[in-house]
């Protein structure tokens, strides 16, 4: 994990100093990395080409073998090159964007400072079924996470995929089915104080273009509570157990908030809620947003590339600094 100075304001200053602190210390640490980094990516691109083409070259062999007796070798050889390759072609990529993200991430937390970065684990997605955030799942996958304090403030940005597999025996077939639930970013912040009930701030479920709604918070006890926020109301549904409790947290003013960041989160917007000592809230992306050149892509952009990286990571930051009422 890497990261350890203490975090600066995400304001337009700050962030101009953050890239600055990049520049320095992507001269100093991923350029001598450069040349290893390029004889990598030529071998890589190499045995995919050759992972690739190994069907192609088979299937012309099997033709010409077409009346001799190695047609079945080549034929067999073909299928397998075929169910192969492209698998072979797509792991040697996800291989060396997992390289460049190594090269790059370290530089790009201690220029913000105050952030760890991990991959595979620290996510706080056990606390979404307690709060009725998603619908039912029972398959996860992690990808990047980070962890640290702004402000003062303790949180976690994750990047995660939920799915809901389901397997039924059929005779002697067994079926194996996988629908996604959401996919996206996953924050958590912890709060001032805890909150003595659970809130679910819950978005305009369209069926199957958002999954994660498909669940009624009735089942996990809760209740809709009435807000009196035209805006608000257009874009969430306010649930809770306790509606005094819960109005007394959502506010006017944070009532507002919530509906410009649903409104800067696109048609799908946003879902949060409140958890005891955090506050969650999930933000429907594709996936990769973390990652970082490629096989094809010159290494040329990599300086750019991390300069990408380093904005998005600071989104938690601005979220931060939202919920805080600073200047973002």
């Amino acid at each position: 994990m890497e990261g350890e100075r203490a975090a600066g304001p995400a304001s337009a200053n700050g962030a101009a100093e953050a890239h600055d602190r990049l520049d320095s210390l992507l001269e100093a640490e991923v350029a001598p990395q450069f040349g290893a980094l390029a004889r990598t990516q030529t071998r890589f691109r190499l045995l995919a080409a050759a992972a690739l083409a190994a069907p192609v070259l088979l299937a012309v062999l099997t033709w010409l073998a077409w009346d001799s007796d190695d047609f079945e070798t080549f034929l067999v050889a073909t299928v397998i090159a075929a169910m192969l390759g492209p698998g072979a072609a797509v792991h040697l990529s996800r291989s060396f964007r997992g390289r460049l993200r190594d090269a790059l991430m370290p530089p790009v937390c201690r220029a913000i400072g105050g952030i760890r970065h991990q991959v595979g684990e620290g996510a706080s997605i056990d606390r979404l079924p307690r709060l009725a955030m998603v619908a039912p799942f029972n398959g996860r996958e992690i990808d990047d996470v980070f962890q640290g304090e702004h402000a003062g403030i303790a949180f976690t940005m994750a990047e995660i995929a939920l799915r809901r597999i389901v397997v039924r025996q059929r005779g002697h077939k067994t079926e194996r089915r996988t629908r996604s639930v959401f996919k996206g970013l996953l924050f958590a912040i912890a709060t001032p104080q805890p909150i003595a009930v659970p809130i679910l701030l819950r978005g305009p479920d369209w069926f199957l273009l958002t999954p994660w709604r498909n669940n009624n918070p009735r089942n996990a006890g809760l209740v809709r509570v009435t807000v009196p926020d035209r805006a608000f109301a257009r874009r969430f549904g306010l649930w809770t157990t306790d509606g005094e409790a819960a109005l007394a947290v959502v506010t006017p003013d944070f009532a507002a908030l919530m509906v410009s960041l649903s409104r800067a989160a696109g048609w799908r917007g946003i879902d949060a809620g409140f958890d005891r000592d955090r506050f969650l809230l999930l933000l429907p992306r594709v996936r990769g947003q973390f990652e970082a050149g490629g096989l094809l892509p010159s290494l040329n952009r990599l300086p750019r590339d991390a300069h990408r990286l380093l904005d998005q990571v600071l989104v938690v930051h601005r979220l931060i600094d939202s919920l805080r009422g600073a200047p973002a």
